[in-house]
């Protein structure tokens, strides 16, 4: 190998040595970015201008070994940095005396993150991640034969401490610029011996933007940041969940408290077996358990994976990977705990058997050695932990949302069902799923594989490095271990989510009206909403270079309980009687008065609307008009019809004046009934929400899976699981506004304002600042952007308002057969169809300016990928995490 290397590089520095290069120059930029985006970037640009003349003019349009051989001389080759497209090299035709020249202009990007390792290459450049910023270093190739080498850092709102040597010029604004002029040489040399461009040292530290990305695998405050965004990925979605199945948990057992009793006194035990009712609740705190105990070995990960004890590290992971994804997995399909516990005892031996046929590789992936010659062999073997574990989590998320989906027969409140009662009923069919797991996992896996396969046709442009097949498995199992704390989540989230919404369910029945029961005080259980609302409808996002916070969640659920959230519906429920009530009759305390009574309560508002209308006639009104649309805001007793009694006629009701519902002050009888919703039983108004929005959501996913394509990020090459990611994306996206209408139906009542399409605006608006206050915060810290806010926000608020006005109208539909609704809003007036149709202007006018300004800024999804390339280049160059 040696002697066969030794005529290259020997027409290497002939090439670099040759006397026509006497013209050519070279400029080399490093650009360090640390504002408008969430992890800094590090962009190195080398152009060269060389004599077409050159010897080696000729290689740098042949294959890539003779291209490559020429680049030599002007920048380091085959380093595995990541390119988006091959260096561009272009001719310049001669003009007004002056020789034709060849310029060469080859970018590389780099950004940084928690994968990147504590050093890297980048063309000429050597960046060395310390805990105050980066120190850079240019070590250039030869000096030109007369010709000039200049050297630039670019590194705007960093501090530039102790450059060697001494720039030629320094801005002072974190622009220095070196010039190394060729020396002079003897006369009678004709070919001088080629000296190096000296050495150019820089330190930047700069503000925390930087530092806080905490690279390094053994910096004590990376447990800060890495626990920072476990709280914004998913931490407080599942703390929220928590307390929701304790709080079941807990009123279970108090309804329960007899029927232990008596099953004690039976059976003779101080301790009996949980009852049915009771399943749910622990079965949704195990699982959210589960995913926070994962998450929190993410920050604990950083301090295992080490490539001196990698191979250990990587099969006793993988094997408790394999285990508790396996676990999830057969207790969803309702196996004993023995037969659970036994099956754990086989994966484990038979992890252990793959892991110990692993030993002699896994040392080899952690290093980084490029040099191995691995097979396909050796990628399946490899691959086969996180292919069974991605199967389990898989299959085990279908086998219990299906035993937890709250939308059946009402039979199934409170209760996990048996398997042989969904459709997983039979092996033939759980061997199905078993299967479509297996097969979707597959496709993950391949899609990663094509990524990094990707990838290596950009990062090693001259083939002179690893094949592809041990650049993809290097990749493959540097990265499986992101699967091991964080990946299982995928699965994880959805099962929580549903289980969330069979807990809410089970607390339907026993509302008073809108609520969860007929308590002194339904404050917590009104806290407890708004954080799920800020969880479901809002999101827990907000990623800020490094330190993830939850800015919309905070926002959300602030504003929610000092603003948005009121309960003096709920009061005038609880403080509402019955006059003339007939015996037996009588009004439990679980039931809503208010919503026992709607048809009557619109009845009212109807006959006080035609009341006001004879007045406008002439006629004298019996009480005076309401300025919302009825005269029944002046009376605080409605009339009810009475219920049928034995006996006919007159003679029935003779004795008996007709009841009467009596409230505690004065309102508008038709917003009242209104503002109860279609269903009258919150869990149903949430469900008929969704029902009556879910077809207008289709115009905020679509802007915003538009904006997520063409921002790049559900492209299939991205790092490292694209297709996860954008299935991902895409499935939050929907789910998101699906729950945000359920949580908007649900709180309609509780939400401040006199009309539901006016409550639904003010849902919105909330939404609108959430949004808002995560933009300011990024703007404020010089991240990336989020430029359409605005365009979330106002579709937010006209979703909600159309939507209060749909459930206005089915609940007239439902309850009322005149439909009286213009009595309520008076949709005629001038004001009203303004407000609408400025709506709908501002809403239009800002999707047209957010699509146009996207498509004017296309170009940058390329620069997106590349940078989002960087880090899986980076980990497979250099095997460290």
């Amino acid at each position: 190998m040696i002697i066969s290397a030794r005529p290259a590089a020997a027409a290497a520095t002939n090439l670099c040595s040759d006397p026509t290069l006497k013209s050519a120059s070279v400029q080399s930029t490093l650009q360090v970015k640390i504002h408008g985006v969430d992890w800094p970037s590090l962009t190195s640009t080398t152009q060269v201008s060389v004599p077409e003349s050159w010897r080696g003019t000729s290689d740098l349009f042949g294959d890539a070994s003779q291209q490559g051989t020429a680049l030599a001389c002007f920048t380091p080759v085959n380093t595995y940095d990541y390119e988006a497209a091959p260096p561009d090299i272009a001719v310049q035709s001669a003009v007004d005396g002056q020789p034709a020249l060849v310029n060469i202009t080859d970018i590389v990007t780099m950004t940084d993150s928690p994968e990147a390792g504590q050093t890297w290459r980048e063309g000429p450049w050597t960046v060395t991640k310390q805990s105050s910023g980066y120190d850079v270093t240019f070590h250039g190739q030869h000096l030109l034969a007369d010709g000039t080498w200049t050297v630039t850092v670019e590194a705007p709102g960093l501090t530039i401490l102790h450059p060697l040597p001494q720039p030629t010029t320094d801005d002072g604004q974190g622009d220095l610029t070196w010039s190394f002029p060729a020396p002079k040489q003897p006369a009678k040399q004709h070919h001088p011996a080629p000296q190096q461009v000296p050495r150019v040292s820089v330190s930047l530290p700069g503000p925390w933007q930087v530092h806080m990305n905490l690279a390094s695998d053994l910096w004590p405050a990376r447990w800060f940041t890495d626990a920072t965004w476990t709280l914004g990925d998913g931490i407080v979605f599942d703390v929220v969940v928590l307390l929701l199945s304790w709080r079941l948990l807990r009123r279970k057992r108090r309804g329960n408290s007899e029927t232990r009793s008596l099953l004690k006194s039976l059976t003779g035990k101080r301790r009996v077996l949980r009852l049915p009712e009771e399943r749910l609740p622990w079965t949704v705190l195990a699982i959210t358990c589960l995913s926070v105990i994962a998450y929190a070995g993410y920050p604990i990960d950083d301090y295992l994976w080490h490539t001196s004890y990698g191979a250990a590290t990587w099969t006793t992971e993988n094997t408790l990977l394999i285990c508790a994804c396996a676990a999830f997995f057969l207790s969803g399909l309702g196996v004993r705990r023995f037969l659970i516990l036994m099956s754990g005892v086989a994966l484990f031996g038979g992890v252990s058997i793959i892991g110990a046929s692993d030993l002699s590789l896994a040392p080899v992936a952690y290093s980084g050695d490029n040099s191995a010659d691995w097979g396909v062999y050796n990628l399946l073997i490899l691959m086969i932990p996180l292919l069974l574990a991605m199967t389990f989590a898989f299959a085990g998320a279908a086998a219990w949302i299906s035993r937890l989906w709250p939308f059946g027969a009402g039979r199934w409140d409170g209760l996990v069902r048996r398997r042989s009662d969904t459709w997983l009923t039979g092996k033939r069919r759980v061997a199905m799923l078993v299967v479509g797991a297996l097969v979707a996992s597959a496709l993950f896996l391949g899609q990663s594989a094509g990524a990094s396969y990707y990838y290596w046709l950009h990062s090693d442009l001259w083939r002179q490095g690893p094949g592809a097949l041990t650049w993809v498995t290097l990749t493959l199992v540097n990265g499986a271990h992101w699967w091991i704390a964080d990946g299982i989540q995928w699965a994880l989230h959805y099962t929580i989510l549903v289980g969330a919404f069979a807990v809410l369910r089970t607390m339907r029945a026993d509302a008073r009206g809108v609520f969860f029961g007929p308590y002194s005080s339904d404050r917590g259980d009104l806290w407890l909403m708004a954080a799920l609302a800020g969880s479901f409808a809002i999101g827990t996002g907000g990623l800020y270079d490094g330190i993830s916070l939850p800015i919309p969640f905070i926002v959300a659920f602030v504003l929610l309980i000092t603003w948005g959230l009121t309960r003096r519906l709920s009061r005038l429920d609880a403080e509402a009687t019955i006059e003339n009530a007939p015996v037996g009759n009588d009004v439990h305390p679980p039931e809503s008065l208010l919503g026992r009574y709607q048809n009557d309560i619109l009845a009212a508002s109807d006959h006080g609307s035609a009341t006001a209308a004879r007045g406008r006639r002439g006629s004298r009104p019996s009480a005076p008009a309401d300025t919302d649309g009825g005269t029944s805001g002046e009376r605080d007793l409605i009339p009810l019809k009475p219920p049928p009694r034995a006996g006919s006629g007159a003679e029935a009701g003779a004795d008996h004046p007709a009841p009467q519902l009596k409230l505690p002050w004065r309102v508008n009888p038709g917003v009242i009934a209104l503002a109860l919703g279609p269903k009258g039983i919150w869990w149903d108004n949430g469900v008929a929400a969704v029902k009556a929005g879910m077809y207008l959501t289709i115009v905020p996913i679509a802007f915003d899976i538009y904006i997520l394509w063409n921002s790049g990020s559900l492209s299939l090459v991205n790092y490292l699981f694209g297709l996860q990611d954008a299935v991902w994306s895409i499935a939050n996206n929907l789910v998101g506004w699906l729950t945000g209408l359920f949580m908007f139906g649900a709180l309609s009542v509780y939400l401040r304002g006199v009309r539901t399409p006016l409550k639904g605006a003010i849902f919105g608006l909330i939404a609108f600042a959430a949004f808002a206050c995560d933009a300011w915060l990024r703007n404020a810290l010089g991240v990336t952007p989020y430029p359409t806010f605005v365009v979330d926000g106002l579709l937010a608020v006209a979703l909600f308002a159309t939507t209060g006005l749909l459930l206005d109208l089915g609940t007239l539909r439902i309850h009322n057969d005149q439909k009286l609704i213009d009595n309520i809003y008076r949709l005629g007036s001038v004001r009203v169809a303004v407000t609408y149709a400025t709506t709908l202007v501002i809403v239009g006018v800002s999707l047209w300016q957010a699509v146009y300004l996207t498509s004017q800024t296309a170009q940058q999804r390329a620069q997106n990928l590349s940078t989002a390339a960087q880090q899986l280049n980076q980990s497979a160059g250099s095997g460290n995490q």
